[in-house]
């Protein structure tokens, strides 16, 4: 059953219920029109024999002559309406104005949500009185309430027909433009003197592609773009035997069409409170065992019908946890940026609304928005904050039925919409959000080892001398490989000597280039006269100072129990995982009378050629097995 069959079943019951109030949700303000041409015969049946007789329109032109012969009225163009209703606003009456509405069969209020509670109680009440007299007088009357949102005040649910209208299936939309080609092929003849079946199959065939990229947008959305391209190419689709449905025409139709899709769904989007759209990024650093899996599913999640041929559904998304600074959000703008799809950040505090229900309307809009610019990803950032199992304040209760609400729509989700969800921490995580089924794959990031922190610092090496314009280390551009190399083994040195963990996350090399370039202009004002040398002692002595402080050096315990948690919760290693492998971890066992029979040890050392990896192993291997340890005799008792 299509959308708009089923919104007239629910309308063809009204008479049975006795409702006269019908509240639509839908972002398509035009929904009316769609509704009277589609269900004709179900609103004339609903007006009475006024319309039945006076009518004789077809079904197509039916919502133009309602809307032109005073049956079907909107409230706000009636005068001396200031958003106040006096208590005679239903009453009859010979003035103009007012008298339209006493003579319509149907009222239309779009936006209802924008009026105040008292307001919209009282007109409510209004109505529903003269609603009543007008049936008495075998006048049936129906007021339709139009808002994106859900904002009915309390009372009035009982009486209230409130259908939430889904967003235009890939059927609907074919239907819709099918029409409009065969206006295009019968030079806008109209529209019952010609028929779908004087479309070739050729045209069908670039018709149901059309409405694949239409897919996610309301009508008036999509008959914009339809006029625009008609303007610019002749057709919207290509139609065939025009000088338009040749095939680089088509291919210029198809990109143009896209483009404007893309252009229409994300600037909809930005005038949305309860969506926060983000740029994507070409690169990150690292994290390969992650972009290799990335690489591997990124077809399924853009091609989901191919999918379905194989018996499988398109990824639903993925959830990279780990420590701080680690490039998790990074990853999730290089995700976005190789699939090529909009990046979308679901945040808390566009939801949060201060009356009740209002976080769960915003909610839904939220989901609605989202899922009308799919192909997209969306990022969830630091999980456990949004949802963890700490206590979480006041807002305990919204923000569960919130998770709740979250948890159903990754189940459900069968939307090219790829989930990207991050955590600094595992425990804080609940464990529904761990089960089977809500993301595809786990990843966990862990401290990076020198080869990608050469890497992580090219990239912001880059980005600084970008940022510069041309003079930022010109000297050494093409020796970033060895520069950061020769600090971090001159950086490995010191800390061995002085028994300091000096372990980097990439959001440390990130603030140790910064802070450098900081002492640099206020110690050297012609940047051109930096030497390699001198810039690699700035690096240095930046890091053994008090401005720079690695994550290995302040969060040694942190760094340990994260990975732990990561290897109980069988993570998958998202960077280079042979350094703290999980699988080459013995976390120890105990005998019958209770005594520690093998201690936590890593099986075997890994293979490094370099003392940062040697000494990062060293320090973190003691701290990981002290704590299991620990863990252990917990346990034992």
């Amino acid at each position: 059953m299509s959308r708009m069959q089923e919104i007239g079943r629910r309308l063809s019951g009204l008479k049975l219920n006795r409702k006269h109030l019908i509240y639509l949700i839908s972002e398509d303000r035009d929904i009316l029109e769609v509704l009277f041409s589609r269900n004709a015969a179900t609103m004339k049946a609903l007006a009475g024999k006024g319309l039945q007789e006076n009518c004789k329109a077809s079904n197509e032109k039916l919502y133009r002559f309602v809307r032109q012969n005073n049956y079907l009225v909107d409230v706000y163009t009636v005068k001396e309406f200031e958003g106040k209703f006096s208590e005679t606003f239903f009453a009859e009456t010979s003035n103009t104005a007012k008298g339209i509405v006493y003579q319509a069969n149907f009222l239309f209020f779009n936006d209802f949500h924008i009026l105040k509670k008292e307001t919209a109680s009282h007109f409510l009440k209004q109505f529903l009185d003269y609603a009543k007299e007008q049936e008495k007088n075998n006048h049936p009357v129906y007021l339709f309430l139009i808002s994106n949102i859900l904002m009915l005040p309390a009372g009035f649910e009982s009486v209230t027909e409130i259908i939430d209208v889904p967003e235009m299936d890939e059927e609907d939309i074919t239907e819709l433009l099918s029409a409009e080609a065969v206006k295009e092929q019968n030079n806008n003849k109209a529209l019952w003197e010609v028929y779908e079946e004087d479309l070739c199959k050729a045209d069908r065939e670039r018709i149901e592609e059309a409405a694949k990229d239409f897919k996610g947008m309301s009508r008036r959305d999509i008959m914009e773009i339809v006029e625009a391209l008609r303007s610019s190419n002749g057709s919207f689709f290509g139609m065939s035997n025009t000088p338009c449905g040749k095939p680089e025409n088509i291919k210029e139709i198809q990109e143009k069409r896209r483009s404007l899709v893309k252009s229409y769904k994300e600037e909809s989007a930005r005038y949305d409170s309860t969506v926060t759209l983000l740029d994507p990024q070409k690169s990150v650093s690292g994290l390969d065992g992650y972009k290799n899996w990335l690489k591997e599913i990124k077809d399924d999640m853009l091609h989901p019908d191919e999918c379905q041929l194989w018996g499988m559904r398109p990824p639903k998304g993925v959830l990279l946890s780990g420590v701080p600074g680690s490039g998790k959000t990074q990853a999730a703008k290089l995700t976005a940026y190789q699939m090529n799809v909009p990046l979308v950040q679901f945040r808390m505090d566009n939801l949060l609304g201060g009356l009740v229900g209002d976080s769960e309307a915003n909610f839904k809009r939220c989901r609605k928005r989202i899922e009308a610019l799919a192909p997209c990803v969306v990022l969830i950032d630091e999980l456990e904050k949004l949802f963890g199992t700490e206590d979480m304040g006041g807002s305990h209760e919204v923000k569960m039925n919130l998770l709740a609400a979250l948890l159903d729509w990754l189940q459900e989700n069968n939307k090219a919409i790829f989930f990207f969800a991050t955590s600094n921490s595992v425990k804080g995580l609940r464990p529904e959000l761990l089960r089977d089924g809500r993301f595809d794959m786990r990843f966990y990031v862990f401290m990076p080892a020198k080869e990608e922190l050469i890497e992580i610092f090219k990239f912001h090496l880059k980005k600084a001398d970008q940022l510069s314009g041309n003079i930022l280390c010109n000297d050494f551009r093409d020796q970033y490989d060895k520069l950061a190399s020769d600090f971090f083994d001159r950086i490995a040195d010191y800390g061995k000597k002085e028994k300091r963990n000096l372990f980097y996350t990439g959001a440390n090399i990130e603030s140790l280039i910064l802070q450098t370039h900081r002492a640099l202009r206020r110690s050297c004002h012609d940047v051109s006269k930096i030497t390699f040398e001198g810039y690699r002692d700035a690096l240095f002595q930046t890091a053994i100072g008090g401005d720079s402080q690695p994550y290995g050096e302040t969060n040694m315990k942190d760094i340990a129990l994260s990975w732990l948690e990561a290897r109980q919760n069988q993570y998958m290693q998202a960077g280079k995982g042979d350094l703290f492998s999980f699988r080459n971890f013995d976390e120890g066992i105990y005998d019958e009378k209770e005594t520690l029979r093998r201690k936590p040890q890593f099986l075997k050392r890994p293979e490094t050629d370099n003392e940062y990896d040697r000494q990062m192993f060293e320090r973190i291997q003691e701290e990981i097995c002290n704590l299991q340890e620990k863990i252990n005799c917990r346990d034992r008792f």
